[in-house]
């Protein structure tokens, strides 16, 4: 009986080792193959100060922020980098000539660019490595080389360039041979920052952008200059009155809901203006619609228009200066006399868009209401008239002005009538 309580316990601690022993061998297996520690020695290999980084190359990620409808301009974007700093070292000295700047290939939007979400996305080529995997930059020893990182503004009108800028830290370590011997350099990792917040380890930790490739371009991909470019084009809502009993100095009551596009600026000082304007063109005071929050891109333009009279966007000062491009908006004439037929036609980027009238005065292509600013240079580009027809009046009584020759008829009628009955009694005399 003892020995076979024994043997049970030898049973069981076998089973324990066999366990153990498969464990560490698994652990041994996982640190093997795992993915090298992403604390990374500021000093190639001997520094105990780490950062968190990894490497597999960088790219800059450009966005351009453009409304829909709008025609993309043709524009390269280019990009400076500088070496402010290497670790325990000058940069002044002559031994960095070579890795001061690196450069950051050109990228060129045009008219072919699609834009998809209110933005078109590029990327740069990879900065470190050429086609062929091999290095570009030969760093001349091991450590840490902290650059700089911006875009370089140009003057397209309507663009607004971004001011962001990067640090850009480079691990340099030193490739070892199979004898332990220093045989060149090498990139261990890249970590970049957002500059306003490259203050400390803890600051800089969590502020710090993913600077990855992507086969997607820009996806994921942190190390993004994002620019906007906001276009504006003519546009009008105009009322027109039709009819030889129609009376021209009617005013009709519109509502013109306006959807600004997601590119347009929301700040304490971003505003649109908009009027009533003459049939001559005559200025107008404006009506200035504060942009102060994204729901205040969508508002609602409440007027009256005689015949001849539109609906424009201004300047500050009442001057005519089209609205924003990407601009979504409705036209609604809430006119109830009936003695007047409706009818519209519409302009989207100088192309007609076949339109009706429904029930309630709303001008709609087949059921969609909403109709789009698009880029053009025609002055009648964007445009919804709506017209207003008089039905004839159905004529009952006697018109004043014929009156003369109806009683000249009538009198003739009757001259004739009394000759032929005075010549029939003389002859039954």
């Amino acid at each position: 009986m003892r020995r076979e309580k024994r043997q049970k316990k030898q049973v069981t601690y076998g089973v324990f080792a066999l366990l153990l022993a498969i464990t560490l061998a698994m652990t041994s297996i996982m640190t093997v193959f795992a993915k090298p520690a992403d604390n990374i020695p500021k000093d190639g290999n001997t520094s105990t100060t780490t950062v968190n980084g990894s490497f597999s190359d960088v790219t800059i990620t450009k966005q351009l922020n453009i409304a829909e409808g709008t025609t993309v301009p043709s524009e390269t974007f280019s990009f400076t980098s500088s070496l402010t700093a290497v670790t325990n070292h000058t940069v002044a000295d002559t031994t960095y000539d070579g890795v001061k700047a690196i450069a950051i290939s050109d990228i060129t939007f045009s008219s072919a660019d699609a834009i998809a979400n209110d933005m078109v996305v590029k990327q740069s080529s990879p900065l470190f490595y050429d086609g062929s995997d091999n290095d570009i930059y030969t760093f001349p020893h091991a450590g840490e080389y902290i650059y700089e990182v911006s875009e370089t503004a140009k003057t397209t009108t309507g663009m607004t360039y971004s001011t962001q800028s990067y640090i850009m830290r480079v691990y340099v370590k030193n490739t070892i041979d199979a004898q332990g011997n220093a045989t060149g350099t090498e990139i261990y990792a890249v970590t970049v920052y957002d500059k306003q917040y490259d203050t400390d380890d803890s600051t800089r930790d969590a502020h710090k952008v993913d600077p990855t490739p992507n086969d997607t371009p820009g996806e994921g991909n942190g190390f993004r200059f994002v620019n906007t470019y906001i276009e504006s084009a003519p546009f009008f809502v105009q009322k027109q009155v039709k009819g030889a009993y129609a009376d021209m100095t009617k005013a009709f009551n519109f509502n013109v809901s306006v959807k600004l596009p997601s590119t347009f600026p929301v700040a304490a000082d971003s505003a649109v203006y908009w009027k009533v304007e003459g049939s001559t063109g005559t200025p107008g005071t404006p009506t200035k619609v504060s942009i102060t929050s994204e729901a205040k891109r969508t508002f609602v333009i409440s007027t009256s228009l005689k015949h001849g009279e539109k609906i424009v966007f201004t300047d500050a000062i009442g001057n005519t200066v089209g609205a924003p491009v990407g601009t979504v908006y409705t036209v609604t004439e809430s006119e109830s006399d009936t003695s007047y037929t409706k009818t519209a036609t519409v302009k989207e980027g100088g192309s007609d868009v076949a339109v009706t009238v429904d029930s309630e005065g709303k001008i709609n292509e087949s059921g969609d209401e909403n109709f789009l600013v698009k880029s053009t240079t025609d002055t009648d580009g964007n445009t919804a008239i709506m017209t207003n027809t008089k039905v004839d009046i159905s004529i009952t009584g006697i018109v004043m002005n014929n009156l003369p020759f109806i009683l000249l008829g009538l009198f003739s009628v009757a001259g004739v009538g009394l000759y032929l009955f005075g010549r029939t009694r003389r002859r039954v005399k």
